[in-house]
């Protein structure tokens, strides 16, 4: 299958195949290591976002910011809207506050590069979560409007990823440390209120492979799980996403496990597996 120099907006489950990456569904317990938690006694998030399905009578703020981007990234799934979604979950939850990782701060549509085929591309996420001169989260919304899992937004989230690790290998090489030999990143793809987690492992090898538009042997695989909402509700999760107040406290459940998968500090030798971070996607066309 021919390779070619592309920007990650431009991935498909092609580009996937023809670096032998391939994604694989998963349950909760594989994901996350045992059943999904409950939120913690006291949570993040507002009482009125978790215990309302409409906007409530004199809201706080925060509750009536949420309301306003949940319910307009469901009406239209314009980029803004859906990046201002996204932006205000994962302050809510802290996402700039990683575990043991000091300050972090998120950025819109941060400059970003993929080395594929020997040329230099773009691979702008919408949203990147940074802790001191690391990448720990990307966020990405899938204009094109497709189903969650049907491997486009999953494409373009991994060409993010990719580009992440090049960029980390570049710095660990720098601090004197060597080339990572993997690293394990972590992802979110967002198809306008509704979302997908995933877990992927990138090696040396696959950003040699990318860099020099070649097909590694080794395949990579990518584990992704659809939020476990109620039976009732999955078949129009795609359209309703967080808008049912069920959904919403399972999609809540998961951010909130999802961020204790980050490790302390990313920063490894070079024998050990590295952990970048989160990347939650958009898709940027058909």
């Amino acid at each position: 299958m021919p390779r070619t120099a592309k920007s990650a907006s431009k991935w498909n489950k092609n580009d996937l195949l023809g670096f032998n990456i391939r994604v694989e569904p998963t349950t909760v317990v594989r994901f996350f290591g045992q059943e999904l938690p409950p939120l913690p006694p006291n949570p993040p998030i507002d009482p009125h976002i978790l215990n309302s399905l409409v906007m409530p009578n004199n809201p706080t703020p925060e509750a009536q910011r949420f309301f306003s981007e949940l319910y307009g990234a469901a009406r239209d799934e314009r980029e803004t809207t859906v990046d201002t979604l996204g932006r205000e979950v994962l302050l809510n939850f802290g996402y700039d506050r990683l575990v043991g990782g000091g300050r972090g701060r998120v950025r819109l549509q941060p400059d970003s590069k993929l080395l594929i085929c020997g040329e230099q591309k773009d691979a702008v996420p919408d949203l990147r979560v940074e802790r001191e001169d690391e990448s720990i989260i990307m966020v990405q919304e899938d204009k094109r409007k497709s189903a969650p899992g049907n491997g486009f937004p999953e494409a373009q989230l991994v060409a993010q990823a990719i580009a992440s690790a090049q960029i980390n290998n570049t710095r660990s090489v720098n601090l004197g440390q060597g080339a990572l030999t993997s690293q394990d990143i972590f992802g979110i793809a967002m198809v306008g209120v509704a979302l997908v987690f995933y877990k992927i492992r990138i090696t040396k090898k696959l950003l040699d492979h990318v860099a020099a538009g070649t097909c590694p042997t080794a395949s990579t695989v990518l584990h992704k799980l659809v939020p476990p909402v109620p039976h009732t509700n999955r078949r129009r999760y795609r359209r309703d996403g967080m808008v049912p107040v069920n959904n919403c406290h399972i999609v809540f459940r998961c951010y909130a496990a999802f961020k204790n998968l980050i490790p302390v500090s990313s920063l490894v030798c070079k024998a050990s597996p590295r952990i970048d971070g989160i990347y939650l996607g958009e898709v940027k066309d058909m």
